[in-house]
């Protein structure tokens, strides 16, 4: 797991567009160095082993610190500039984090178009609805029952049905072209 780490942070640190990565590599490298960690309790921590695997561990670390902070400039960037980042380019933690960039990114946008217009703004409101993170959906296709991200049940769906899905479920149902963003702005 060492390299595959190692070739991520070098990949991410050199080219500017967010790499790839498997669905489920974070949750590799948190047991990579869960792993390293249980093994350094087991040992003696004078021998030249011990040494060798708090090198290895605090390198790790490192990579995976630094390759997390170098992902999250990007998507915020990406969100900040409205640029699609290709899906498969996000693990689902990316994307959460692009999800709720998205979603302050937008916050700030209507709030400083509100007050340079001489409207006013709640800030806080569109910050809780924020927090609720849902969208409204008026569905185009017909859609099975689905769990959500809330481990709730929503549907099933028929064409012209309108919902609240939790934002994660309500993107991917929307790139899929089963169901379209309703906005609704209070002005």
């Amino acid at each position: 797991m060492y390299d595959e780490l190692y070739a991520a942070w070098k990949k991410e640190k050199l080219l500017p567009e967010l790499q790839p990565l498997n669905e489920d590599f974070y949750s590799q490298v948190s047991g990579y160095i869960g792993k390293l960690k249980e093994s350094q309790r087991m040992i003696d921590d004078k021998t030249l082993k011990a040494r060798l695997l708090r090198n290895e561990i605090e390198n790790a670390k490192r990579f995976a610190s630094e390759l997390l902070d170098l992902r999250f400039k990007k998507i915020i960037a990406a969100a900040d500039n409205d640029v699609q980042i290709p899906a498969n380019c996000l693990t689902k933690e990316d994307e959460t984090i692009r999800s709720s960039a998205v979603e302050i990114t937008k916050i700030f946008d209507k709030m400083k178009t509100n007050i340079t217009e001489g409207r006013r703004f709640d800030a806080t409101l569109r910050i809780e609805q924020a927090k609720t993170r849902t969208m409204l959906l008026r569905f185009i296709q017909e859609m099975p029952a689905v769990i959500g991200t809330d481990m709730k049940t929503y549907g099933p769906f028929k064409v012209e049905d309108v919902a609240a899905l939790p934002i994660e479920n309500a993107e991917t149902l929307v790139r899929q072209g089963v169901a379209v963003k309703i906005d609704i702005e209070k002005e």
